[in-house]
């Protein structure tokens, strides 16, 4: 820069009533709170990762555990779609509310941790459907091709696994 366009600088700097410490020390904590925003995001994302990683062993779990009735009910000629439907019916009597609950609780939560800072922003509740909504159809294909895996396999291993 020419000296005169500095100069021009400083003195609007001082217009405003800022100077070069009071610049640096808003960048300062424009630095310090981009890096907190990302240390946030990057534990809830982890925090995110290990609660879907158990919903997903969950899943696995209740398919191991019913793979006999899945089994006899093939012997006894029930196609596999009708075996999903049974799966699914039962799996959604647990997901539902639960995640009618976990989008009211994240709302409530957030409307609290938002109302701590200086700066308002409005909290979207499509973000949170939207999230609850992924969620729910991983857990329902997840769980679809377990079942789908557990059927295809020969109901005679299904039954002496145990």
């Amino acid at each position: 820069m020419s000296a005169s366009t500095e100069k021009k600088n400083r003195q609007a700097a001082r217009a405003a009533g800022t100077d070069k410490k009071t610049l640096a020390a808003q960048e300062e904590a424009k630095k310090r709170a981009k890096s907190r925003r990302n240390w946030t995001l990057g534990t809830i994302g982890v925090v995110l990762l290990i609660a879907l990683i158990g919903l997903l062993a969950y899943l696995r779990d209740e398919v191991n555990r019913r793979r006999r009735e899945l089994a006899i009910r093939t012997i006894f000629g029930a196609s596999a779609s009708t075996l999903l439907k049974l799966f699914l019916r039962r799996l959604l009597y647990i997901l539902l509310p639960s995640l009618l609950l976990g989008l009211l609780l994240s709302y409530i939560v957030s409307e609290r941790i938002l109302q701590l800072f200086a700066t308002r922003i409005s909290l979207s509740v499509w973000l949170l459907g939207g999230m609850a909504l992924a969620v729910g159809l991983l857990a329902c294909l997840f769980s679809g091709y377990l079942v789908l895996k557990a059927i295809r396999l020969n109901p005679r291993e299904n039954l002496t696994a145990e």
